[in-house]
């Protein structure tokens, strides 16, 4: 079923809400890392049209571990060359926000993790963190929705959930004086 589903994406399965904030972030001077445990998504950025919304790629080709191990953020700050205590994490899940602290970074909850205590900072819409991120900053981008290697998060709600959280994307950004 994942693999029909993998054959038949599509880029009109990225939101506009998506695209226009990757594209404002860009214009922000924001460069984004998408970082996922998924060995696909190299394959479903291409599939989505997307591949070239992102300035670096952390995924499951080159970590070993999983979260809440920080693995996956620490390759993503590496491969934009920021410390980790220069980055913020948004996620949606609570191992995910766990990894993000267990790596000096600070983290913004989404979805699951919207009312997570350990979160430093809260959005429920992916347009939200343009009113929470100033300009010129960095920023990594990870995917949230996860199931058998699909990135959820970067679809249509109407295609893979039943929720507006669904178009929610994760964020990693570097905060620099």
């Amino acid at each position: 079923m994942v693999r029909i589903y993998l054959e038949n994406m599509v880029p009109s399965d990225v939101s506009n809400a998506v695209r226009k904030t990757l594209a404002d972030l860009h214009e922000r001077g924001y460069k984004i890392a998408l970082g996922s445990s998924s060995r696909k998504a190299k394959i479903i950025l291409k599939k989505v049209a997307l591949e070239e919304a992102f300035d670096a790629i952390s995924d499951g080709t080159n970590i070993s571990k999983s979260k809440p191990d920080p693995e996956v953020f620490l390759k993503a700050a590496e491969y934009l060359d920021l410390q980790p205590e220069e980055c913020i994490v948004v996620e949606d899940a609570y191992a995910g926000i766990d990894a993000a602290k267990a790596g000096n970074m600070q983290a913004v909850g989404t979805g699951e993790a919207y009312s997570y205590a350990k979160a430093d900072y809260h959005i429920k819409k992916i347009e939200e963190l343009l009113t929470i991120l100033p300009y010129k900053r960095q920023l990594l981008l990870k995917e949230i929705w996860e199931i058998g290697g699909i990135i959820k998060t970067l679809v249509k709600p109407s295609r893979l959930c039943q929720t507006d959280s669904c178009e929610m994307i994760n964020f990693e950004k570097r905060i620099s004086g």
